[in-house]
């Protein structure tokens, strides 16, 4: 059941990177990408939390730069 809950809210904050456009888009799924992380602290171990949160980083400059690039 956690594994679920885990990759559900995972796929939603990359739902949610991906779908930004504007540079107040970019901010908020900062913020979500801040609340996964406080929400998973306690319950992953912390190598496990530290990937995901990579790939994330990764996912939200990939799309940051874009985003600041084109406007």
């Amino acid at each position: 059941m956690a594994d679920q809950l885990l990759t559900y809210h995972f796929h939603k904050v990359i739902r949610v990177i991906n779908s930004c456009e504007t540079e107040e888009h970019i901010y908020a799924a900062k913020k979500m990408i801040s609340y996964f992380v406080n929400y998973w602290k306690g319950k992953l171990k912390v190598e496990v939390l530290r990937h995901y949160l990579k790939y994330l980083n990764i996912l939200f400059n990939y799309k940051k730069s874009s985003i600041l690039n084109y406007e």
